[in-house]
């Protein structure tokens, strides 16, 4: 059974969403700002891949005009804008104080038992003290949250599967409030965060409901109109998982 952030995530917000992404592989909508997050990361990832000792700012706006098709429709070119402005933002924020990057798009897979835990970090980072730094980009319109505590988790799970060593700190990059928010990790105790996980772990393998949770969330979602919480004559949900699926959609 393989696990992801991504998914144990969406099962701790509404196990009906999980039922419907997950299990029933229910197509979601296209999101030109989906798109957007994707051109953003990737564009990141290649400029500081190959980041050179005096970036100029076409290093990074290069790649993510890249990810983009030469003819736009309209609602992508608004896209595209928004990103290249994004981007130029970004640059000017950090000119000058380029960190010593080691790894940037790092997947993970970690064994533990009877399920695998795979992931990818955004950047990996060593600071002067010779410690790390993970660093997340962040393109949602919300204002900065409080960190989560089970992201925290397994992005030092994922880092010690990569590198054996634990993070001193997680930046949380919000490309489009243009901040840094610095995390400082205290618990640095993997048996605990692994007991974390092994809880939601469980929660998910012994939920045969899977029930909607009703939230702000819900303004958001793909299924809402197969959604018994949010409409008073849903969507049919389709009878069985497709074939090869396994009921536990994982």
């Amino acid at each position: 059974m393989r696990f992801s952030f991504t998914r144990l995530a969406t099962y701790r917000r509404c196990a009906f969403q999980y039922r419907c992404r997950y299990q029933l592989h229910l197509p979601a909508p296209p999101r030109p700002m989906t798109r957007l997050a994707l051109a953003l990361h990737a564009a990141l990832a290649t400029f500081y891949r190959h980041l050179a000792p005096t970036p100029r700012l076409d290093d990074l706006l290069l790649p993510y005009d890249a990810q983009w098709p030469d003819e736009l429709i309209e609602r992508d070119a608004r896209a595209w804008n928004e990103g290249r402005a994004l981007l130029i933002d970004y640059f000017q924020r950090h000119d000058g104080h380029w960190p010593r990057v080691l790894f940037t798009e790092v997947p993970f897979t970690l064994e533990l038992g009877r399920y695998t835990l795979v992931g990818q970090l955004d950047r990996v980072d060593e600071l002067p003290d010779g410690s790390l730094q993970i660093v997340d980009y962040k393109t949602t319109r919300e204002p900065p949250q409080a960190p989560d505590p089970f992201q925290l988790d397994l992005y030092q799970l994922g880092l010690a599967a990569k590198t054996g060593r634990l993070a001193e700190r997680v930046v949380f990059s919000y490309l489009r409030h243009g901040i840094d928010r610095v995390v400082p990790v205290d618990d640095r105790n993997l048996r605990l965060t692994l007991e974390r996980v092994e809880r939601v772990v469980a929660a998910v393998e012994s939920d045969d409901v899977l029930a909607p949770r009703v939230g702000e969330h819900c303004k958001r979602c793909d299924y809402i109109d197969y959604c018994p919480a949010q409409r008073p004559d849903p969507l049919p949900l389709p009878t069985a998982a497709p074939e090869g699926q396994l009921v536990l959609g994982l």
